[in-house]
């Protein structure tokens, strides 16, 4: 239980916390290390409150922050006011709880079959057994909310599921696969509730942060397929705004509201659809 005592924040999240810049927390801490450095005969260890540390930026290059105690929370915490004070304070209260609760119950290892990275047109994907052994929710399950809520996922069949096993040097087998692209397991996380619990397992596995981004060589966007994609969501968007907010405007029976609401919703579904089409129309461009 000693390393409880160890346990800070990045200095980074707690500004994020605050709501404040990293480089205004810093100019505060600067300030309150200076107080407690001025009463050192009253033993007011810095280190029990900040601790000096720093990072690499995305450029490579060092920089500062601090790594921030419970004490150090605190210490901030005393010097807000109102609901900013209030909110702060539960947000610190609850990371730390979480952190000791890691330390205190360890995550079982994930069997190295689910982190095998699969990927599907060079996209990272997971397939849905992977994804069932992860969180321990039926495959079936997962699939069945996918459609409830109309978010994507793929049935790979016949040509693209051996295309599939083939990319990942897989030996084929069954005839039929589905799988998920990341955003749709974030969406499937949070909805039954894992997602907190799961975060840690799904950033490694898409290898979010983990590696700077690729240096590509410049893509020219600017032609008239991607202009004509682009005039095709604004307009989905300002009829979805003009639904939105028609909404309130008139007293309805809730079978018209609903009807107005899922209108509005399957439109949302066909922007997102759109953006994805987008998106993989520029990625041709890149290949």
């Amino acid at each position: 239980m000693e390393n409880l005592k160890t346990l800070t924040l990045d200095s980074r999240e707690v500004a994020k916390m605050l709501p404040k810049s990293h480089a205004h927390l810093l100019r505060d801490i600067a300030t309150y290390s200076k107080y407690l450095s001025d009463f050192n005969e009253r033993n007011f260890a810095l280190v029990n409150f900040f601790q000096k540390s720093s990072y690499q930026d995305s450029k490579g290059e060092t920089r500062k922050r601090y790594l921030i105690t419970k004490k150090g929370c605190e210490f901030i915490a005393h010097k807000m006011t109102g609901k900013k004070g209030a909110l702060f304070t539960a947000t610190y209260i609850n990371r730390f709880h979480e952190m000791e609760a890691a330390l205190k119950h360890p995550k079982p290892a994930v069997p190295a079959t689910v982190m095998n990275r699969r990927t599907w047109n060079r996209n990272i994907v997971m397939t849905s057994m992977q994804l069932q052994q992860l969180t321990g929710i039926n495959r079936t399950r997962l699939r069945t909310q996918a459609i409830a809520e109309g978010i994507k996922y793929f049935l790979l069949t016949g040509v693209d599921a051996k295309a599939f096993f083939v990319e990942n040097n897989i030996a084929p087998r069954a005839g039929r696969i589905i799988i998920y692209p990341q955003g749709t397991i974030l969406v499937l996380l949070r909805l039954f509730g894992v997602y907190n619990r799961m975060k840690e397992y799904i950033d490694e596995y898409f290898q979010i942060g983990k590696y700077a981004p690729l240096k590509l060589q410049d893509v020219d966007c600017n032609t008239e397929a991607i202009w004509n994609k682009i005039n095709n969501i604004s307009e989905k968007l300002l009829t979805m705004n003009g639904l939105l907010k028609h909404i309130p405007d008139f007293k309805r029976k809730p079978e018209a509201h609903a009807a107005l609401v899922e209108t509005t919703k399957d439109l949302g579904l066909l922007v997102f659809q759109s953006l994805q089409d987008l998106q993989q129309q520029i990625q041709s461009l890149e290949a």
